[in-house]
């Protein structure tokens, strides 16, 4: 299993940092040297195991990048939970399209599929939108999270300064853009003051 600590001194911001697991060494070798070619790093090459997974939960890439026929169980029917439940965009690598091929595919948290033969024009793009559809989807589960605290902060404001329902709101939302934090910090600091 190889492992990188981080950027070379010298060189800029790696384009992603992805972790790279499936069974096969040679295909590994092949997506390792088409991802460092796109300007990313690979920060984990690794077969598909439990300990792997860990180490990618450490290393916290953009992406992982992962073998389909890896993640499917040994009758081919239910993708392993610990293989997608990863705090990355995931994209798959499969041989052919088919309908079993592609079932992991359709699991939270894939964003993308590569298909074999790897065409080095595909990889960067397809990264490109899983790891942003991924940041996207993250946002918005934050949203969501913080919105009960919103509301129980913005019932305070109303109930403590007098305010209506949208100044409160008004003004958990300028103070979070004068202090550059989310709106859900401000609504936090409210609750935590009184």
């Amino acid at each position: 299993m190889r492992r990188t600590s981080g950027p070379r001194p010298n060189r800029a911001q790696p384009r992603w940092r992805v972790g790279v697991l499936d069974s096969d060494s040679r295909l590994r070798v092949e997506v390792t040297r088409l991802i460092e070619a796109g300007g990313g790093m690979v920060v984990v090459d690794a077969p598909l195991r439990a300990d792997s997974v860990d180490l990618l939960r450490r290393m916290e890439p953009d992406a992982v990048v992962l073998g389909a026929d890896d993640v499917m169980n040994q009758r081919g029917a239910v993708p392993r939970p610990h293989a997608l439940d990863l705090p990355a965009a995931v994209v798959l690598l499969a041989s052919a399209v088919r309908a079993r091929t592609l079932r992991p595919a359709q699991a939270p948290g894939v964003m993308g599929v590569l298909l074999r033969p790897l065409r080095p024009e595909e990889v960067g793009p397809t990264l490109d939108i899983a790891v942003a559809r991924f940041r996207e989807l993250r946002r918005l589960r934050r949203a969501l999270a913080d919105r009960p605290v919103v509301e129980q902060a913005k019932a305070r404001l109303m109930t403590r300064d007098g305010l209506s329902e949208p100044a409160a709101f008004g003004w958990l939302r300028r103070r979070a853009m004068e202090r550059r934090v989310r709106i859900g910090d401000v609504a936090r600091s409210v609750l935590e003051s009184a």
